[in-house]
């Protein structure tokens, strides 16, 4: 599995977090570089960093400098990113040599020593934006959860990790930026500190663990989210992954009373697709929604959907797909709403329609409903169609060729996912569904 960048937002949009997984790029820097060990760590550390923070920014010309000048061995630092996640970066001395910590790790904090860090952003206006602080330990992670909260008085947490084979070849690489939001409610602060040290260091591990145990390939693509009482969670994700691989997703939610979850979900690439989020409704009032699209073009087989399990009464859920087949691409809708016997006066909502580009794709619909008792109300809606040649000739009447009409038509009838995103998600599932549609004619 290639790298990738996660963001996600917690609490009402509160609390917003990244995390990405990086072996590749920082193999391919080590390789570029020809660094020791420990610079391959700093240097793999820091442009984890700065593509997490480069996807920041909103402008497609915006830059991102991160530097780091020390007194160590390593002498310095420096990345460049963009807001699309394009990262490139160096170490003044790529040969920098030091014997393991007291810890037995990698010692990066003695390889950059004392020193400044300075975090540069260009965004196109008469003078860049500058910040920077005193380097506190030299791991790259503390200095930037320094600078979060000093320069910018942003609360943040940074964790990043670089683990090596014993060939000094990258085993894994990645990190996690988590951060407070300026307008976040002091109920939520309160509830994170009340958190004992330990908890969160067993709710957030370090990201040695995940290299060591070998889960970083997956530890993204598998959630498991408790959403306690009156709590919210959105879990919003755009899906691309490489045609000739196997994409096979696990996330549930367990609800309790008053709580909501939201899915919204857009699924593009793969050869095969599985993915099925499940809502666990456990407390009374607690609410689950999946919203989602999937896109299957040649070759593909894309199988999504959502399973809803209601186990307490007064619970609600609703689940809207959208499903694009084009090129023969197979699309399967496939869905599960339980309503257990104790689960009165529930609700449940599908809707899923499907559209299909030519005659050669095709598309199905496999929903199963079970209701355990006689108070609750289901609904299920199924539709199914192609693009209509009147709207075809309507848009090519007013100067728009046939490939831009059919991509205006199909990103119009995702339109109620993409809504649903954030800005950034969602111009990017546009591009892709953009990128999908050429040669579609």
């Amino acid at each position: 599995m290639g790298d990738y960048i996660v963001r996600a937002m917690a609490a009402d949009q509160q609390i917003r977090a990244f995390a990405i997984t990086s072996r590749e790029l920082v193999e391919k820097a080590r390789a570029s570089h020809n660094t020791s060990p420990v610079a391959t760590a700093a240097l793999g550390r820091l442009l984890s960093a700065g593509a997490m923070m480069g996807v920041m920014m909103k402008g497609d010309k915006d830059v991102l400098t991160l530097q780091m000048k020390g007194s160590g061995p390593l002498r310095g630092n420096t990345v460049t990113a963009d807001s699309k996640g394009n990262v490139k970066g160096y170490v003044d001395n790529p040969d920098a040599m030091l014997p393991p910590n007291a810890e037995g790790k990698l010692d990066v904090g003695g390889a950059i020593g004392v020193g400044i860090l300075n975090v540069i952003r260009d965004m196109g206006l008469k003078e860049p934006y500058n910040g920077s602080c005193e380097l506190k330990t030299g791991e790259i992670g503390d200095d930037l959860t320094y600078y979060f909260a000093t320069s910018e008085q942003v609360p943040s947490a940074v964790g990043l990790g670089v683990l090596m084979n014993k060939d000094n070849t990258v085993k894994q690489a990645g990190g996690f930026i988590i951060q407070l939001m300026p307008f976040i409610d002091e109920k939520v602060v309160d509830k994170l500190e009340e958190k004992p040290i330990d908890t969160l260091v067993t709710v957030l591990p370090s990201f040695a663990y995940f290299c060591e145990s070998g889960q970083m390939d997956s530890c993204f693509n598998n959630l498991l989210a408790p959403v306690k009482e009156n709590a919210y969670i959105k879990f919003s994700t755009i899906e691309n992954w490489s045609k000739n691989m196997y994409n096979l997703n696990t996330k549930r939610a367990k609800v309790e009373e008053g709580g909501s979850i939201e899915w919204v979900s857009g699924s593009f690439g793969s050869h095969v697709g599985c993915l099925y989020p499940e809502s666990d409704l456990v407390g009374r009032g607690a609410k689950a929604e999946f919203t989602g699209v999937t896109f299957a073009g040649s070759g593909q087989d894309l199988d999504t959907g959502a399973k809803m399990v209601h186990l307490a009464p007064d619970t609600t859920s609703v689940i809207t797909t959208k499903s694009i087949s084009k090129g023969g691409g197979k699309s399967t809708y496939r869905s599960a709403v339980y309503i257990a016997k104790n689960a009165e006066n529930s609700k449940a909502s599908v809707s899923c329609q499907s559209l299909m580009l030519d005659s050669d794709s095709r598309s199905d619909t496999i929903p199963a409903n079970v209701v355990l008792n006689d108070s609750s109300d289901v609904g299920h809606e199924a539709k199914i169609g192609r693009i209509s040649n009147e709207a075809i000739f309507y848009l090519m009447s007013r100067g728009i060729s046939e490939e831009e009409a059919r991509s205006m038509i199909v990103s119009g009838f995702a339109n109620p996912v993409s809504k649903e995103l954030p800005l950034e998600y969602a111009v990017e599932m546009n591009n892709l569904i953009r990128l999908e549609m050429k040669g579609s004619c």
